[in-house]
Parts: structure tokens; C-alpha cells; sequence
């Protein structure tokens, strides 16, 4: 298909419909860079195309060109071309050069006539990072309204309503964005609240996903060994602490709950052999 839409654009070089064809076809095999030489060879044969306009403006800001994406989209949007894809172009550009109060506008103005899932994600975010925390849930709950396995705004949402202190309903949104998306923070709160529940296996299960992921996270064995403290088995307990010191000895909470737990076994000894020395003691007295 590919090759044969090539050869008429070869065959019949002037044809916008012929060169349209072969550049779709182009995105859509992921050929980034032959995508945008041909819309820019089209571009020239109808510089005011604004399909053309607008396909360059997406191509270069896929292609991290941010300037050209840029200007692209804005005279477009100047031309009367007030897509949600020019908007969102001219929206990223503006977030990358800071002006997040610019990219605000641009952004309602994209979602107001087309609402998406990567404008109202943005919009949120953009919202949080202004402290307007009723816009960005806002936003939050538009986004699962029109996807609600969007896996971006589960985490957003949980992320929220832990902050609001509401626990249990958090943790169902972080639940639901780690079946779609493995997420290294999300499953770290999830392991530290089972833990706070005294929910150890479901504690250790998420530690352990951690683990699955970076054999070294830290805090997925800090989790494991105050589980193994809690369930007295102290020897692994203290195996995992010393394991955590080996890979950073600079770990403050790993270092002071290993020196707690150390006193706390020396006393436990202690009173044990305290008890069997009572028992000896009593036995002696009987047969005296």
C-alpha cells in the first residue's frame, strides 16, 4: 500500500489527493520523518491548504521541532483555523515555555468545542499546579467521564482524595490505575496503606510488585521489613533492614527502626531468659 501510493505521488507529483493519501499513510506506519518532507512538499504546492498547515504543526511538535510546531499552529489559528489541534499544539508550547496562564486559555478554548482525554488531563494539571484544586477536579471527573479507564486521571483522582483524607475511596481509584498501568507511586501508597490497615499480605503483595520492577526500591523493602517485625519474625526483619542499609547506610528511618527493633529483641531475650531462670530457680527450691 505504502509503496504503491509512493509511486503515484512519483507519477503524478502536482496531485494534492494523491499526496495527501501517501502522507496519511505515512503517519500512520509511524515514518515521522517521511511524513513531514512530504507535508512540507505539499505545503509548498498550497501554502494556504489549512489541512496541510494543520498536519505540519502536529508533525513538527511530534517531532519535538516546538518553534515551528509553534508558529504553525498559532497562524492557523490566526487564519481562522480554530481547531482543538491547533489549540492544543499552540497550549504544550506554551506549558514547555512556562506561560501556563497562555496555555490555560488555549486549552479551554480547544476543550470547549472539542473535549478530549490529553486536554482535560492537561487542564487539570494545570489547574492543580495554580492551587484551583475545584477546576482540576473538575476537569478529573470530564476526563473519567469520557474515558473511565483513563488510567492518568484514576491516579489524579486518587491522588486527590487521599489529600482530602478520604482513604478508602483513594485507594479504589489507585487500584483501578494499576490494573491498567503499572504506577511506581500509586502501588507504593497502596502497599504503605494495607500496611497502616494491618493488612500484611495484601502490604507484601505491592512491595513486592515494586520489587518485580526495580529489585533495589528501597521503600518496597522498608515495607517488607516492618511486615516481618509485625508478624515477629524478627531474624528477616532485621535481614531486610541491614539489606536496605547495605544499598544506602545513609536510609535515616531504616537506620533508627533497625536500632529500635535490635533493643526491642535484646529485651524480649532478656525477659525470656529472665522467665527460665525463674523456672530453674523454682525447681531448685522444690527439690530442696
Amino acid at each position: 500500500m505504502l509503496r504503491s501510493l509512493q509511486k503515484a505521488t512519483q507519477l503524478s507529483p502536482n496531485s494534492l489527493a494523491v499526496g495527501k493519501q501517501y502522507l496519511a499513510a505515512l503517519q500512520e506506519s509511524k515514518r515521522l520523518r517521511n511524513a513531514i518532507n512530504e507535508a512540507e512538499r505539499l505545503y509548498k504546492l498550497a501554502p494556504r491548504d489549512a489541512f496541510l498547515s494543520e498536519q505540519l504543526a502536529l508533525l513538527y511538535f511530534e517531532n519535538a521541532n516546538y518553534e515551528k510546531a509553534f508558529n504553525f499552529a498559532q497562524d492557523n489559528i490566526r487564519n481562522g483555523s480554530n481547531t482543538p489541534e491547533n489549540l492544543l499544539v499552540v497550549a504544550n508550547v506554551g506549558l514547555q515555555r512556562g506561560d501556563s496562564t497562555g496555555a490555560l486559555s488555549y486549552l479551554k478554548s480547544a476543550m470547549d468545542s472539542q473535549p478530549s482525554e490529553e486536554g482535560l488531563l492537561l487542564l487539570a494539571t494545570i489547574s492543580e499546579s495554580k492551587g484551583n484544586e475545584f477546576d482540576a477536579d473538575r476537569y478529573i471527573d470530564e476526563t473519567l467521564r469520557i474515558n473511565p479507564m483513563s488510567a492518568p486521571a484514576l491516579s489524579m483522582k486518587g491522588k486527590k482524595l487521599l489529600a482530602a483524607g478520604l482513604a478508602d475511596s483513594a485507594f479504589q481509584y489507585f487500584w483501578k490505575s494499576d490494573q491498567l498501568a503499572f504506577n511506581e507511586v500509586n502501588v507504593l501508597a497502596l502497599g504503605n496503606y494495607y500496611y497502616g490497615r494491618r493488612l500484611y499480605d495484601s502490604a507484601n503483595f505491592f512491595a513486592d510488585k515494586l520489587l518485580n520492577a526495580d529489585r533495589k526500591n528501597l521503600e518496597a523493602k522498608l515495607i517488607q521489613a516492618r511486615v516481618a517485625d509485625k508478624r515477629r519474625n524478627y531474624s528477616q526483619s532485621i535481614a531486610t533492614y541491614e539489606d536496605i542499609l547495605a544499598q544506602d547506610s545513609t536510609f535515616q528511618i531504616a537506620i533508627d527502626e533497625l536500632d529500635f527493633l535490635r533493643r526491642k529483641v535484646a529485651y524480649l531475650r532478656r525477659i525470656e531468659q529472665q522467665k527460665l531462670d525463674s523456672v530453674q530457680t523454682n525447681s531448685t527450691d522444690t527439690i530442696n
